[in-house]
Parts: structure tokens; C-alpha cells; sequence
């Protein structure tokens, strides 16, 4: 029975050490690295920072309702409410348990529609402080 030769580890351009025809290693980190720049070009389209968010199911919703928000949707279908608190010139969206989306009542009003600017996203932890500072 012939025996099978034993398989030659390649020493690739990069360093690394492996079988193949390119660095699995680098290209991975290749890949990993790219998705990341995609991810990162995404926040510039955002009217306020959503890089605060610890996960992109936050950053889905946060996108959902500011993007329904800004075509006229209710901010009641989101569970927003205004701050008692700022004479309800401010409003509060949940993102969650722990995550805000604050709005501000702008002063020129459309007709007898106000419209809402966001202001910023913050934790909850955040926005308590926030509301704590306009008392």
C-alpha cells in the first residue's frame, strides 16, 4: 500500500503559517475589516449620533423611528411621551428598556402640525440625568 505524503505548510507574505493558496488568516480579518467600514459609513446618513447604541437591533429601531418620525408619523404609535418637566417642548421615544430617543418641538409649526427634531440618543441612566438638569 503506498503511502500518502505528508501535506507542506506554506509561510505566506504576511507571516502567517497555513495550507492553501492565501491566508485564510488575513483574509478573514480582510472581511471583518470591511464590514466594519460599511457598518461606520452607515451612522453619517443619521441625523443624530446612533453610535452610542450597543447593538444594531438599537440602531435598526432608532433608524425606523426617526425616519417614520420625519414622514409625519404619531410619536404615540412609539410609545413617545412629552417631559412634563421642560413644559413639553421635549419628547421621549424608548428604544427599549434602557435607550432614548429625545425630540424637540420646533417653534415653526406646519398648519397645526408641529414638527420634531431630534435631538439626541441617550441611556436611560443619561436621560435621567437630562431631565434632572431642566428641573
Amino acid at each position: 500500500m503506498a503511502r500518502r505524503g505528508k501535506k507542506q505548510r506554506k509561510h505566506f507574505a504576511c507571516g502567517h503559517i497555513g495550507y492553501g493558496q492565501y491566508c485564510h488568516t488575513c483574509a478573514q480579518a480582510h472581511k471583518e475589516a470591511e464590514a466594519k467600514r460599511q457598518w461606520d459609513a452607515l451612522f453619517l446618513h443619521d441625523p443624530i449620533d446612533l453610535r452610542c447604541l450597543p447593538h444594531s437591533s438599537f440602531v435598526k429601531k432608532a433608524r425606523h423611528i426617526l425616519e417614520a418620525i420625519e414622514k409625519g408619523a404619531d410619536y404615540r404609535t412609539f410609545d413617545g411621551k412629552f417631559l412634563k418637566e421642560t413644559g413639553r417642548k421635549f419628547l421621549s421615544i424608548p428604544l427599549g428598556r434602557d435607550w432614548r430617543i429625545l425630540f424637540r418641538l420646533s417653534d415653526a409649526s406646519h398648519g397645526n402640525v408641529s414638527t420634531l427634531i431630534p435631538v439626541r440618543c441617550c441611556s436611560h441612566e443619561t436621560y435621567n440625568n437630562f431631565i434632572s438638569k431642566l428641573r
